[in-house]
């Protein structure tokens, strides 16, 4: 978790996680506040999704996540500032970023770069192959253990024949 800075600050004084959305001109901003952190994760994921860019794409407008207002962020933080701004540049704003320290452009800019790289292809198996896969292992391992067992049950019975006990 990357912090603004190293001061002592009282909890009272930093300012709860969230957001406001302003409008300055033709410039749509985000200011974000507080901890962007995974234990805050969820509640802004909530509001973020219902969040709305109320202004038509065009060339004139842009867009700002001004993220000066973060006292803490970590890599949870960041993905959420980083699919929000994804999601409206996809929908034509074009977005930056304004306020952010050295470590937290680093922290941003590593999930972006982690967001665009190729995600590996995971095959997906249809139903009836699942079942088929999962009973031929259920029963090799049903077949394994009743060896293991007739194995552990005969060298007993060879025991007691031979040593007479």
């Amino acid at each position: 978790m990357l912090k603004r800075d190293n001061q002592f600050v009282l909890s009272t004084e930093i300012e709860a996680p969230g957001f406001r959305v302003e409008l300055r001109g033709t410039t749509f901003r985000l200011v974000a506040t507080g901890a962007w952190t995974i234990s805050e994760v969820a509640v802004l994921d909530e509001e973020l999704k219902r969040l709305k860019v109320p202004i038509p794409p065009s060339s004139e407008f842009t867009g700002e996540m001004d993220i000066s207002g973060i006292a803490e962020i970590d890599t949870s933080g960041a993905w959420l500032l980083q699919r929000t701004a994804s999601a409206w540049q996809r929908g034509g704003l074009k977005t930056r970023y304004a306020g952010a320290t050295d470590s937290f452009r680093i922290l941003i800019e590593e999930v972006h770069r982690r967001a665009q790289s190729d995600l590996p292809e995971i095959d997906e198996v249809p139903p009836l192959q699942q079942f088929v896969d999962t009973m031929k292992t259920s029963a090799s391992s049903i077949w394994q253990d009743t060896v293991a067992l007739t194995a552990f049950s005969w060298r007993g019975y060879v025991c007691r024949c031979s040593c007479g006990s």
